[in-house]
């Protein structure tokens, strides 16, 4: 098992819109709304205000909050209530997006609670979609998966294939976050054939770099990269700059983790964190800031390292992004060991530890009490030592690397079985066309036999009546 891989924290949740990487669009849509709104009232206003809200996203998301407010007052005092929901979702997102995820709960739960009052089962699965990507983001992934059960239940009352995708895409990435990546693996795939289907092909790209990861953690490092630069090729030329930033960011962890080509990886998180500083986003900033500083970590450039990590732990820490704060705690260790400053090393990787315990995050339980142990043995404190032995787990790397092996061959045998299966039935749908056109031409054929059967014997009959008058007249010459 990839030891180090288990705690690089993707974070991939998945946002229903894009932003492009160019800021024009925004610009000229702008405009375009603030010369409609002067001229609005009611609930056109508060529709347009979203809008400019939504807008203001990719240039400034304190004016988008702001403008979100402005439509949430107006929905309020008009007593709009449909619109207030939709004013509330909105800025859940926003807020979201500015990495106040408290503030973003209470809206969206707001939000939820009104589209729960009129029974209108497409928004209600919405928030619970949107609900759950939040709940990825602070670490509570039971809860996620709850969301996107009710998601999915929601979806299937209303024949909606396209929330159903969404929260499969999501549902993977609450089962990667937590490991388990073989549900991670078919959720990404089934919702990959769906966005086939649709036709969708941003979504099949975010599954595409999604699966990208699973297959990274089972070592297929050639099929990881080839999905992750097709990715790369697809979001440039359609200009989407959150899909092409975590695709440079997701590929360049394999260069730095498997690879160790450290160049080539701090090249693509730079790629990456261009991207994201323009966007101003500052938890997604803050996530390859962490792969930026683990690259100086490893090539010895330990300064840059903790000026990294301390800016991305201020961000989390502002965003209470638990399973962030966690990651750093522990890179922070790291790096103070390496420095030689165990006792600090000892401090954060005590603070890593505490904060995983409580928040259920199992896969640092070993790793960190494994660098607190050779912190105390550089200390010569053999007492500190002990107690973290005895907590001490030993992982077999071989062991575990060959069950990834075998959850890989598993998940390719079945989804050949899926693919199969899915061939059969075009096969026997064709099949039955072909059964009903031959019943046809057979019916046909036959329909024609019988008027040509029928033809002769009227031609049978006709001979034989004219040949039997010309008999009787030739034996009655009198007639």
């Amino acid at each position: 098992m990839k030891k180090k891989n288990l705690i690089i924290l993707l974070f991939l949740s998945v946002f229903r819109s894009v932003f492009p990487l160019s800021e024009d669009v925004s610009l000229q849509k702008i405009d375009s709304l603030n010369r409609v709104l002067a001229i609005q009232s009611g609930s056109s206003r508060v529709a347009t205000l979203i809008g400019l809200s939504e807008a203001y996203r990719v240039l400034s998301l304190d004016k988008s909050l702001k403008t979100g407010l402005d439509a949430l007052n107006l929905a309020t005092g008009q007593q709009l209530g449909t619109m207030k929901a939709e004013v509330l979702k909105s800025l859940g997102q926003s807020a979201q997006l500015a990495g106040d995820y408290d503030l973003a709960n209470q809206y969206y739960a707001q939000s939820l609670q009104l589209y729960n009052a009129v029974n209108d089962q497409y928004n209600m699965a919405r928030l619970n979609n949107f609900l759950g990507d939040l709940h990825n983001n602070i670490s509570e992934y039971d809860s996620a998966i709850a969301c996107f059960d009710r998601v999915e239940k929601l979806a299937k009352n209303i024949s909606n294939d396209t929330l159903l995708a969404f929260a499969l895409l999501n549902k993977g990435n609450s089962f990667f976050e937590t490991g388990r990546f073989n549900e991670a693996n078919d959720a990404y795939y089934r919702a990959s054939i769906m966005y086939k289907n649709f036709g969708d092909s941003n979504s099949i790209a975010l599954a595409d770099m999604n699966q990208s990861q699973v297959l990274w953690q089972w070592n297929q490092n050639d099929e990881a990269i080839a999905l992750l630069k097709k990715t790369i090729s697809y979001a440039k030329r359609k200009q989407l700059a959150d899909i092409l930033s975590r695709a440079y960011s997701n590929i360049g962890l394999i260069y730095y983790y498997d690879l160790n080509d450290y160049d080539t990886a701090l090249g693509y998180f730079t790629e990456a964190l261009r991207i994201r500083e323009n966007r101003a986003f500052p938890v997604p900033i803050a996530h390859v800031l962490v792969n930026m500083a683990n690259v100086y970590a490893e090539t010895g450039k330990t300064n840059e390292a903790v000026a990294h990590l301390q800016r991305s732990l201020q961000i989390y820490e502002n965003a209470n992004a638990v399973q962030g704060i966690v990651r750093v705690y522990y890179h922070l260790g790291e790096v103070y060991h390496q420095k030689g400053d165990y006792k600090q090393s000892i401090q954060y990787l005590e603070k890593c530890q505490q904060k995983a315990k409580t928040h259920g995050i199992e896969t640092y339980a070993t790793i960190v009490n494994e660098l607190i142990m050779n912190n105390y043995i550089s200390l010569n404190d053999f007492k500190g030592f002990l107690v973290h032995f005895n907590e001490y787990k030993a992982v077999n790397d071989s062991v575990a690397d060959a069950y990834n092996a075998l959850q890989a061959s598993e998940a390719k045998f079945r989804f050949m079985v899926m693919d199969l299966e899915a061939e059969r039935e075009r096969n026997e749908l064709e099949k039955q066309a072909l059964k009903n056109r031959l019943e046809n031409y057979n019916q046909f054929f036959a329909g024609l036999a019988g008027l040509v059967f029928f033809g002769v014997m009227l031609l049978v009959l006709f001979f034989f009546v004219k040949r039997s008058r010309k008999h009787e007249v030739m034996n009655n010459p009198d007639i």
